[in-house]
Parts: structure tokens; C-alpha cells; sequence
């Protein structure tokens, strides 16, 4: 039998529920989202897969950002958001993170008169200062 403790600064690997969007144009749309706690540094994972709805078009991603929370201020982004694996039938279509107030996002952009089904599942890990 294995025992597992629980850290005092770093909480370990989260994985949130999949979450879901549709797009009809090239708007960049919030599919997830993260809110940060403060004085708290995150490695954020996601991955993202859209099809357009008559199933003709496709694509999918795996993107890593690090972000973190300081002294009660807003979301971060350190450096570059990484991404691992990009492929999509059509060059407009994304998937990236953005951040807003004390939230990072995952955020994806379709095409004007075109519906997408977009699917997400985010995961992360964070340590405290």
C-alpha cells in the first residue's frame, strides 16, 4: 500500500472537467479557464480539438503556458505560451492562452460563417511562494 502525502506549497496535478464551445466566426472565444490564487505560480496544460460541424474541417492542439499571481495583481503569462502540437485543416483556426484579471484562459478562434465544435481538457499544477 502506497501513501501519498499532501504538500504544503505545491498542490499537484489537476485535471478539470473537459469543457466545451462552439464558434460561428473568427472571434477569439474562452473555451476553459483557471482562476489563480495569489502568490501562486502554475504550469497550465491544455488540449484542444475543433471540428467544423458538417465534419469537413479539423483540428487539434496541445499548448503550455506558465503563468503565475503576485500580490493580489493580475494573471501573468511568463514568457511564451509553448506549443507542443499544432494541425488544423484550415491556418486561421487556434488555440492559445490569454489572460485576463486574475484568470488565464484558454482561448480558440474559428472562421466568420463557420461553426466549430471545440472541446478542451485543462490541467495544472501550482506551488505557492
Amino acid at each position: 500500500v502506497a501513501a501519498f502525502a499532501v504538500g504544503t506549497k505545491c498542490d499537484g496535478y489537476v485535471r478539470k472537467a473537459p469543457a466545451e464551445v462552439q464558434t460561428t466566426d473568427a472571434t477569439q472565444t474562452t473555451i476553459d479557464s483557471l482562476t489563480l490564487l495569489d502568490e501562486n505560480t502554475y504550469h497550465v496544460k491544455a488540449w484542444v480539438i475543433g471540428v467544423k460541424s458538417d465534419g469537413t474541417q479539423r483540428a487539434s492542439y496541445e499548448i503550455a503556458c506558465t503563468v503565475y499571481r503576485t500580490g493580489a495583481g493580475v494573471a501573468t503569462l511568463q514568457g511564451t505560451v509553448t506549443v507542443a502540437h499544432s494541425k488544423e485543416s484550415d491556418a486561421t483556426w487556434n488555440a492559445t492562452f490569454t489572460v485576463s484579471g486574475s484568470d488565464v484562459r484558454v482561448s480558440v478562434t474559428g472562421v466568420a460563417a463557420t461553426t466549430i465544435q471545440w472541446g478542451c481538457s485543462l490541467s495544472y499544477m501550482n506551488m505557492s511562494n
